[in-house]
C-alpha cells in the first residue's frame, strides 16, 4: 500500500534515528492507513496483526504525536549540525561557532508561539490530547496544554545543555587544525 520502507534504527548512528522520526512524521497518515488495512484484512498472520495494532496504538497516542513533532523539528537542525561537525572536524573554531549558533537557535524556540505551532500541528493529526502520565495526589492536575508545554521546554533545555556540555572542551582542541592538509600551504609559508 505505502510502497515505501521505513529506515532502520541503528544502535551506533543517532542520525539514522532522526531519519526514522522524520519518515514516520512525514508519512503519518499513510502509516495509519497501512496499519488499519492490516487490521481489517483477515489474511495476515497473528504476529503481523498484533504488531500493526501496537503501531496503530502508538501512532494514535497524542503524546507520541507531539514527541514526533518536537523531535522532527529538533532533528531537522541537529542533522545539519552533525554534517558540519563531520565535514569540518579539524576546524574547531568554526565547529564551536556552529554549536553556539545552534544552541541560540534552540533557545529562540523557547517561546509560546513556537510551542503553540507544534501543539496545533499535533492536534491536527490527533484531537485526543489527554496527557499520559501518573500524577501525584498532592499535585494540581495540569491541562494537557500545560503538560506538553512544560515537556517541550524541558526537551529544549536538555538539548541545549547536552550540546553545551558535549562540546565544551572543543575550543581547547585548536591544535587539531595542524593535521588539516588544506592548511599545509599556509603553514609552509608561516613556519
Amino acid at each position: 500500500v505505502a510502497n515505501r520502507r521505513l529506515p532502520r534504527a541503528s544502535e551506533t548512528r543517532w542520525n539514522f534515528k532522526s531519519r526514522l522520526v522524520k519518515t514516520v512524521w512525514e508519512n503519518y497518515n499513510l502509516l495509519m492507513e497501512v496499519f488499519q488495512l492490516i487490521l481489517e484484512q483477515s489474511n495476515w498472520d497473528k504476529d503481523t496483526t498484533r504488531d500493526a495494532k501496537g503501531y496503530l496504538n502508538f501512532l494514535m497516542s497524542f503524546e507520541n504525536i507531539i514527541l514526533l513533532a518536537i523531535f522532527c523539528k529538533i532533528f531537522e537542525k541537529t542533522d545539519i549540525l552533525f554534517k558540519i561537525l563531520q565535514t569540518k572536524a579539524t576546524d574547531t573554531v568554526y565547529c564551536c561557532k556552529k554549536v553556539n549558533e545552534f544552541c541560540e537557535l534552540f533557545d529562540s524556540w523557547r517561546s509560546d508561539n513556537d510551542f503553540d505551532c507544534l501543539y496545533n500541528t499535533a492536534k491536527v493529526k490527533n484531537t485526543n490530547v489527554e496527557p499520559f502520565y501518573k500524577q501525584r495526589r498532592s499535585e494540581k492536575t495540569p491541562t494537557a496544554y500545560e503538560f506538553y508545554h512544560r515537556l517541550y521546554f524541558r526537551i529544549l533545555d536538555s538539548v541545549i545543555e547536552q550540546l553545551k556540555f558535549r562540546f565544551s572542551d572543543m575550543k581547547h582542541l585548536g591544535f587539531i587544525k595542524l593535521v588539516d592538509v588544506t592548511n599545509f600551504p599556509f603553514f609552509s609559508r608561516s613556519f
